[in-house]
């Protein structure tokens, strides 16, 4: 994330009360360089993710490593 925000294509817009965690968005910057009008021409992302299923047989095998 640091060099998302070094190279100004995300930058951060409040902090969370509770955490003080840094909230982020994307830059213009960010936009122009994949070349997208706005975010919503970002393909959706839940055909990109595993299934819930793959991914608690992956943490399983993970466990399985000393």
């Amino acid at each position: 994330m640091r060099a998302l925000i070094a190279r100004g294509l995300d930058a951060e817009e409040d902090r969370d009360k509770t955490t003080g965690a840094g909230l982020l968005s994307t830059t213009s910057r960010f936009l122009e360089r994949l070349g997208l009008a706005s975010l919503d021409d970002l393909p959706p992302i839940a055909s990109q993710l595993p299934e819930a299923a793959d991914l608690a047989d992956e943490i399983v095998c993970l466990g399985n490593y000393p």
